[in-house]
This record gives C-alpha cells, structure tokens and sequence, in this order.
C-alpha cells in the first residue's frame, strides 16, 4: 500500500525549497518544473507543445538515451490520427484515436497498439446517481436503471469491444482487491419495470414515469455516447432522459460545486490501492463542496465509512483485502453509483520506438529505457 501511495504519478516529489512558502497553488515551479527524472524541464508553449531535455546528472549513469522529448498537444483525434500516420508523432495515448480507428491500425505493421501500460491506474465508467433527488434516493429506482443497460451493447457501440462489464467500483484487473461474490444487475428490462412499480412510480398520461437529466464528463466522445446509449435504454422503461452537454469548468461546477444533476457518466482511475483511487467517491469525509473527483453523489453510510477507514490504515494484507470485499458487497447493494465498464485503455507506438510500456505506468513511464530504432 505504501509503495503504491508514493508512486510518483500520485503522490509527486516537490523540491521543498521551492515549496515551503506561499502559495503552491501560485508556485511559479508549476510551469517550469523541476524534478530527479531522466529528463527535465525545457520549455511550454501553451496549447501546444512541452518540450524535455536530457538530464546529464541522472542518477542512472547513461540514461536515457533520447537527447529530447517533445509533447504535442493536439486536441482533435483526426490530427492525432495524420500526425501518427506522417511519423510527425511515434507515441500517442491513452485512446489517441476513436476506437473505430483501432483495427486500421492494427492493421499497419508499422504501429502496435498496446493495451499494456495502464495496470498503474486502470480506468473505469461509472453512472454516478445524485441521491437528493427525492426519487433517485429510492433503492428500487437506483436498481431498475442498472437493470435497464445492456453492458454488453454498450460496450460495443460505444468502446468496440475494448472493455468488459463492470460489476464492482474495484475492477476485476486488481487481482484479488476485486471481490466475486458481489449481488448481480443483469441486463433485464422487465425487473427494471417491476422495481419502478414498487417504487411507486406510475406512467403518466405522456407515457413516461419519471423526467431526469444525464451529465458526461467532457474527456471524449465515448462519454456523450454513454450518455445518449443509457438515454435511450431508460426511455425504453419510462425514464425521459434529457442529456447535457458542459464544457470542463462548468460540468465540475454543476456536478461537484452546485450538485445540480440527476445522473453523471463519469471515468476514473481505480489504481493499484483502493483507498488511493475509489474511497474518494463513497467516504462520507471525501465530500467537499467545489473539489472535484470526489464524493458529489451525496452518499453516507456510517458501515462504509468504518470499513474505507480501517482498510486505509490495515498492515495484515489478508484482513485488508477482506474489509475491501465488505466495502465492494455493501455498496453494489446500496448503489450510489453504478459501475459500467472495465476499460481497456490503449497507445498506438511507432515501431521504432523500442522497450516502450515496460513497466505499468506505460505512456507515462519517465522514458529512461527508451531509445529509438533509426
């Protein structure tokens, strides 16, 4: 757990002689950074590229063998896609390219797409539910709209198969972090109608039983097309879904400022330590007005609570894994958020690059090893 804490994409090294005064919020070191790595910080051009040089008082005598690297900031997948394909760009990831365009490139031998690389924070979907709303805080309802999405079909109109059902907020590439014997939400319309009886929610004269709205974190085009598959999918059992669209800063206002939202599709990273990557979204202590990424739903539960709060703190790995079982059993019983998909994140590499995605930290590994076939 301690190792996993202090990786360096989670828990970074400040240089404290930068940092122990004022602001770090304001620290002009966030622009130009310094660090320990085998590169370091050369120059930023705003919304277009971070420039790394090679660091000739690295630690390990020899390394890197690349004299530079060079971040291209390219906002549109199609660029992304003519940069790859004219060699203006040998590395692109996570997900540089719609999923459509995967097999294309699978195609060319001159590039490998690696799902590798991502085993440091792994990525999930999840429907967030907003538990003020006085009918979304009814267990039965929270239950028919899991029952009410195909998985399976969302996850190959949406990810073309780059992904697999998600049955706990812990997936099932955590080993045995991951508990199996959690209550089950298979695809079934007809449950879905029953438990939207049983909450009391009768059609109306417009034909629908209940209006909501579904939020997407604006990441990518995957997440509108979430969005819109569990529309269409609720309006088939009586829930008129109307999908919103935010830019960055005001779908975090809406969703973790003003809690103004019924339903959120949302992707996080797990990663390796639970208490690092999941408890933020279901701890009651997480919730903080205007933070992003954390407890937005509303959800408290006294028992969850206790269990997140000894696991952080468990040295025995045995009893740790258990309190984290009983975590996983309570929450996909009481649903605050409904896991999706376990997603398979990839890189497209150009094949001269070599001993790229060596370690779990893949595309953001720090380069050391890498050197370029010429």
């Amino acid at each position: 757990m301690i190792m996993t804490s202090l990786g360096g994409f989670i828990s970074p090294i400040l240089p404290k002689h930068l940092y122990e005064s004022g602001d770090p919020l304001r620290n002009p070191a966030n622009s130009a950074p310094i660090g320990t790595g085998p590169f370091r910080f050369k120059e930023w051009r705003r919304g277009s590229v971070i420039i790394f040089e090679r660091n000739p008082s690295y630690w390990d005598e020899g390394k890197p063998y690349v004299d530079r690297l060079v971040y291209r900031l390219l906002g549109d997948s199609a660029t992304r896609s003519a940069a790859l394909d004219a060699g203006e760009v040998v590395l692109a990831g996570p997900n540089p390219v719609p999923f459509s365009e995967l097999e294309r490139f699978r195609n060319n031998p001159q590039f490998a797409v690696e799902s590798r690389g991502e085993e440091l924070l792994m990525h999930m979907q999840a429907l967030q539910i907003n538990l003020r709303h006085p009918e979304l805080a009814k267990p039965q309802l929270r239950q028919a709209i899991y029952h009410a999405i195909d998985r399976k079909a969302l996850i190959r109109a949406v990810w073309y198969g780059a992904g697999h059902v998600s049955d706990s907020p812990i997936p099932a590439q955590a080993g045995d972090m991951h508990a199996d014997d959690l209550p089950s939400y298979s695809y079934d319309p007809a449950r879905a109608q029953a438990l939207l009886d049983s909450a009391g929610l009768p059609a109306k004269s417009d034909g629908f039983r209940l209006k909501l709205r579904i939020d997407w974190v604006p990441s990518g085009q995957e997440a509108l097309l979430t969005a819109q598959f569990i529309r269409q999918s609720l309006r088939r059992i009586g829930l008129d879904v109307e999908v919103r669209s935010f830019d960055l800063a005001t779908y975090i206002r809406q969703i973790y400022s003003d809690y103004d939202f019924d339903l959120n599709v949302m992707t996080y990273f797990p990663t390796l330590d639970p208490s690092v990557g999941v408890q933020r979204f279901y701890w009651s202590k997480a919730a903080s007005k205007g933070t992003p990424f954390v407890n937005a739903s509303g959800f408290s539960d006294t028992e969850v609570d206790r269990l997140l709060e000894e696991a952080a703190i468990e040295n025995d790995s045995a009893r740790r894994r258990d309190l984290i079982h009983q975590f996983q059993r309570n929450v996909m019983t009481s649903l605050p958020i409904l896991p999706l998909v376990d997603l398979d994140y990839v890189s497209i590499i150009n094949k001269s690059v070599r001993d790229i995605m060596a370690r779990p930290e893949g595309i953001r590994d720090n380069f050391a090893d890498v050197w370029i076939d010429q």
